[in-house]
């Protein structure tokens, strides 16, 4: 089976330090739209070993270089989607409009005008750069 890109994410973008199987599962076990999570075993300490997945319809291939776990209650369609679609970013300051708020850190997407996103932060612009 193929799978679409956007039903996983891999914790390194996401600004979490996943240096364990066990960061893993705290982290798909905190995140609403999580369903389940995939760990390469391969390279220990790689920030970039935890897969999440974020869809249903997903199982473990058989690979001897990843362990997947799926969740044994899965979150509602309706919870994943209300966790995507959360309009209330307050949390990452009044300048951030449009937010994951999934995460603490590195969440907003979109920004007010004369900010510009970097990182998942608004940052103000200077000397008319995007104004």
């Amino acid at each position: 089976m193929s799978y679409n890109e956007a039903d996983h994410y891999n914790a390194i973008n996401t600004r979490h330090s996943v240096a364990t199987e066990m960061g893993c599962h705290t982290l798909c076990e905190t995140d609403a739209r999580c369903t389940a999570f995939h760990y390469y075993h391969l390279d220990p300490g790689a920030l970039d070993n935890c897969n999440i997945w974020t869809a249903t319809g997903y199982s473990g291939n058989g690979s001897k270089t990843s362990k997947c776990y799926t969740k044994d209650t899965l979150p509602s369609a309706e919870d994943r989607d209300a966790a995507k679609q959360s309009t209330d970013c307050a949390r990452h300051g009044d300048e951030c409009i449009e937010c994951d708020n999934n995460f603490e850190v590195g969440a907003c997407s979109r920004c007010i005008k004369g900010f510009w996103v970097l990182g998942g932060l608004c940052y103000e612009t200077v000397a008319g750069w995007g104004s």
